[in-house]
Parts: C-alpha cells; sequence; structure tokens
C-alpha cells in the first residue's frame, strides 16, 4: 500500500472518530467558548457583516475585542449559502484538524523518517482531547492547521531558498498569530530554526527581517483595531488584562496548585491520558536521530514559556494546552517507532511499549466517551432553560440572563441580552438594564450563598412568565 492510499486510510478513520454528536447542539465542555464563536458568525448575518465589527450576543449585541475573526466570518459565508447551522463551524473545525494531520505527517517525515512520521500522526489524531476540540465550534483548530503548515513551509524554505515556501509560511504563521495571539510563541522555533542555518547571519537575512515585520505587522495592526472597537463602547474577551485575566500572573508560578493542575491534572490526565504521559517522558530522553529533530525539543520548550506567561489561561482552560499535542505526539510517534518493530520473538520493551499502546488507546476513549456525553441535550441545564426561554419570549426580546460570565442560552435562544450578577447591585443593575430595552429577566436559582436572598426577592418583585424549582423568568 503507498503512502497516498494509507494517509487516505488515516485520515478517514480520523475523520469517523470526529463525527459522533456532529449535530447536537453547543453545549458541553466549554460551551461558553463554542457559544461566543458561533455568535460572531451568526450576528455577521444577522446585525452587522463588516468583518472588522464581531459582535455577540451579550452586551446587547455589542462589537467585540477579539481575535482575528477569520474562522467566524468563513463560516457566515457558508451561512449566506447554505442557511444557519451549527455544523458547519464544527466541519470547518474537522478539515482544518485534517489538513493539520497532513502537514505533520510530512513536516516530521521531512526532518526525520517516515516511520516516525506514522506514528506521531495517528497518536496526535487519536488522543482524546485532540478528538474532541478539532470538532468543536472553535478557532483552535484552525490555529494549529496554521501553525503545522507555517512550519513546514518554512523548512522547505530553509531546505532549497524557494521564496514561494517563505510566502506560504510567513501568511500562515500570521494568521496562526492572528487568530489566537497566544501563537506568538511559534517566533522562539523559528529563530532556532534560524539559527541553525545561519547563526549570526540570520539577523542580516533580508527575507527572514521581511518576514519578522509582516507577521508582527499583521498582528499589531489587527490587535490595535481590536481594542479600538472596544474603547468605542464595546466588549472585550479580556486579550490585554495583564496580571489579572489570562496573562501576566506570575506569582502563579511558585504555586503547587498551578503546577498541579496543569501537568498531572491537564497534561497527564486530559491531553495526553497517564500511559502517554510515561511515554512521552520516555520519548524526551531517546537520542535524536539528527539536529533537525531539535526542532520538536525547541517546540516544546516554546509551548512552556508561553504557558509561563499565560498562567492562569492554562490554568483555567485545558484548550489552551493544545498546542502542545503536536511535538507531544512526536516524543510518542518517536517511542513507538523505535520499539513497535514486532520480531519473531519481540523483547520486553517491545511488549512492554504494545501494552502503553493498548493503555493509551483505552483511556483515551474512557476520556472521550466522557466529553461527548456531556453534549447530550437531555442532561443539559442550559439546553432546557433555552427552551423555555425560546418558548416563552418573542425573538425581539432583550434578556437580562443570571447566569455569572456564560453566554451559552443566550446562543442556544437565539437570544441578546445582557449577563447580570446576584450582588448588592442587582435591583439597580436590573432597572438600568430596562432602560436599554431588557424585559425579561431569567436564569437558575443558584448564586453566591451570600446574595441567595437578594436574587429571591427580586424574582418575587416581577411578574412571573415560567417559574419552577429550577429555572426562573420573570417581567421586568
Amino acid at each position: 500500500m503507498d503512502t497516498k492510499t494509507k494517509l487516505f486510510l488515516l485520515l478517514t478513520i480520523a475523520l469517523l472518530v470526529r463525527l459522533p454528536n456532529i449535530v447536537s447542539p453547543l453545549i458541553g465542555v466549554h460551551s461558553w467558548r463554542q457559544a461566543d464563536t458561533a455568535s460572531m458568525a451568526r450576528n455577521y448575518i444577522e446585525l452587522d457583516g463588516s468583518f472588522g465589527s464581531p459582535r455577540v450576543d451579550y452586551g446587547g449585541g455589542a462589537i467585540i475585542e477579539s481575535e482575528f475573526p477569520i474562522y467566524q466570518y468563513f463560516i457566515s459565508i457558508l451561512y449566506r449559502l447554505f442557511g444557519i447551522h451549527d455544523i458547519f463551524g464544527r466541519i470547518v473545525s474537522i478539515i482544518a484538524s485534517l489538513t493539520m494531520l497532513l502537514f505533520f505527517f510530512y513536516l516530521i517525515k521531512k526532518i526525520t523518517d517516515e516511520t516516525t512520521a506514522w506514528w506521531s500522526t495517528i497518536v496526535l489524531g487519536f488522543l482524546p482531547t485532540s478528538v474532541f476540540y478539532s470538532r468543536t465550534f472553535m478557532p483552535d483548530s484552525l490555529m494549529l492547521m496554521f501553525t503545522v503548515i507555517g512550519l513546514y513551509y518554512f523548512v522547505c524554505w530553509l531546505e532549497n531558498q524557494n521564496k514561494h515556501y517563505i510566502i506560504f509560511s510567513a501568511i500562515s504563521i500570521a494568521l496562526a498569530c492572528l487568530v489566537k495571539i497566544t501563537s506568538l510563541y511559534i517566533g522562539f522555533i523559528l529563530l532556532f530554526l534560524s539559527w541553525q542555518y545561519y547563526r549570526w547571519k540570520l539577523f542580516k537575512n533580508p527575507s527572514l527581517l521581511i518576514y519578522a515585520v509582516f507577521v508582527l505587522g499583521s498582528v499589531a495592526a489587527w490587535y490595535y483595531h481590536a481594542h479600538q472597537n472596544y474603547l468605542n463602547g464595546g466588549v472585550t474577551v479580556g486579550i490585554w488584562e495583564y496580571g489579572s485575566d489570562k496573562w501576566g500572573n506570575w506569582y502563579m508560578l511558585i504555586s503547587f496548585n498551578f503546577w498541579e493542575q496543569l501537568l498531572f491534572n491537564r497534561i497527564a490526565t486530559l491531553h495526553l491520558t497517564y500511559i502517554g504521559f510515561i511515554v512521552f517522558t520516555i520519548g524526551l530522553f531517546l537520542k535524536r536521530a539528527n539536529s533537525n529533530e531539535r526542532l520538536f525539543d525547541f517546540w516544546i520548550i516554546s509551548v512552556f514559556i508561553y504557558f509561563l506567561i499565560v498562567a492562569k489561561g492554562n490554568f483555567v482552560h485545558d484548550y489552551y494546552q493544545l498546542p502542545l499535542l503536536p511535538p507531544a505526539a512526536f516524543f510518542i510517534g518517536k517511542v513507538f517507532s523505535r520499539y513497535l518493530q514486532i520480531p519473531l520473538f519481540p523483547k520486553v520493551k517491545t511488549i512492554l511499549v504494545s501494552i502503553a499502546l493498548v493503555g493509551t488507546i483505552i483511556l483515551s476513549s474512557i476520556i472521550l466517551i466522557d466529553y461527548y456525553s456531556a453534549e447530550d441535550p437531555r442532561l443539559s441545564y442550559d439546553w432546557n432553560l433555552a427552551q423555555v426561554i425560546n418558548s416563552s419570549t418573542s425573538k425581539d426580546e432583550m434578556i437580562c440572563l443570571h447566569s455569572q460570565s456564560d453566554p451559552t442560552i443566550f446562543y442556544l435562544s437565539h437570544r441578546r441580552g445582557y449577563l447580570v450578577y446576584s450582588d448588592l447591585n442587582l435591583s439597580d443593575r436590573l432597572n438600568e438594564l430596562k432602560k436599554k430595552k431588557c424585559t425579561v429577566f431569567a436564569g437558575y436559582y443558584y448564586a453566591e450563598p451570600q446574595y441567595q436572598p437578594l436574587l429571591i426577592e427580586e424574582i418575587r418583585k416581577r411578574i412571573p412568565i415560567f417559574v419552577n424549582n429550577e429555572v426562573f423568568l420573570v417581567r421586568l
């Protein structure tokens, strides 16, 4: 069987494991992030088709300071052609993931050998979070695709200096950093590759200088524009809140809880599985076949630098560690490639690694099934509340949603409005939002314990639309 046929079979199987729940509503793990992304795509159709003015459902349909919305805008084009259906977001993510796997295979094959490329691609294609997040309504698959494509073409350019390769690489890396600004860590990898070929002369190479200016200039231009959206009355995803939101929280680095969460609860448990993490660790200590393999050492180091800078983001969100998966998959694949050459009488190491492979598959399946099960609408409180809102209010009504910072219910109920909290200013906040045309206050009966009586009091003062032991909808 030739390489292309085997790749086709591998990608077909990878596609099949990404299809469960493909038509599920946006609920379950990180539904809030999916709802944010999906609302931008839908609002390009319903509110504002301007690429530079993405809008979300909360804030009354406000413009948002966000990452470069090429993913959302492309999906909105599909909406115009075929209608608004969440499945298009999932399909785009899956296609990006499969494309990434294809380029990942050829990148490793170019640097090492084909056997290692096969094993590494198989590992990356079937790790649990690699599967799950590659079919969610999120731009992370696109970011990883651009990352791998950019690195592949950069290596090609270093080998033969074809100008088309460096152009493809620059565009891909710029898009990776635009889609997720945290992808700027890739600069360390590019610097390492350039140093290998040029040493100090890299700082005098005009192609590399233009490359850097193009990538950094593109990122600076978009994020300056996005910040103006926020300053001019929009809302924000919290990109620049240094030290108070996702990044710059240096005090966390001396906390045992941070490292326990990152290394054991996230990387070892979810992303690689316990057994896969052990194999990964073994792979780190295997002899490098050639100096080019150091690319993956530096890739790991660069990702960990990003982990340290964006400490809180990585502490809170598991999908923030997705950039680790490609280089980690290489080191796991390297172990499998070396020891799974099954002879007539297998050695002890071969048997142990075979057991590790089977164990990794079993653990990955368990984790993935757990992730998938959270997408069952019958088990979702958000889905149930959204149906109540949908059936009890009209589409043009603005909703005040008691849902902490989670906008999922706005998206599921196809409504817009404002998020409110049950604090001491709840009554004043509701009166303020009533002036902004909010007509309904909805949510669950959960709240911070000290503010629970205030929430109950506010509900009782209003005209009930739908009230039971779990949820409430009242007129303002």
